[in-house]
């Protein structure tokens, strides 16, 4: 039986498809520049709107073997403060 989502639960999957990798990438921008594109950041912080969601699927593509966790634990103190998550840093596999 196929169950259809919602016209905003659709939207909402399309964006977070969509900006996965802004996260890596502002933290690239961070890391060789010293800061990065604000306006960049602000439309992914409207973008998304299950920020528990996006959180949780970035911890676990960011915790992957092989991959350094600095920029994952970058943007959730980034994030912090600015979007409601019960993720934090502390939710970062070591």
């Amino acid at each position: 039986m196929h169950v259809k989502a919602s016209l905003g639960h659709d939207a909402d999957l399309f964006a977070m498809v969509q900006y996965h990798d802004e996260p890596f990438a502002l933290y690239r921008q961070f890391d060789s520049r010293g800061k990065y594109n604000e306006e960049r950041f602000n439309v992914l912080l409207e973008a998304i709107h299950d920020w528990n969601l996006f959180l949780a699927f970035n911890i676990i593509d960011g915790c992957t073997s092989g991959k350094s966790r600095e920029p994952l634990e970058w943007f959730l103190r980034e994030v912090a403060g600015e979007v409601e998550s019960r993720f934090t840093e502390e939710d970062v596999l070591r």
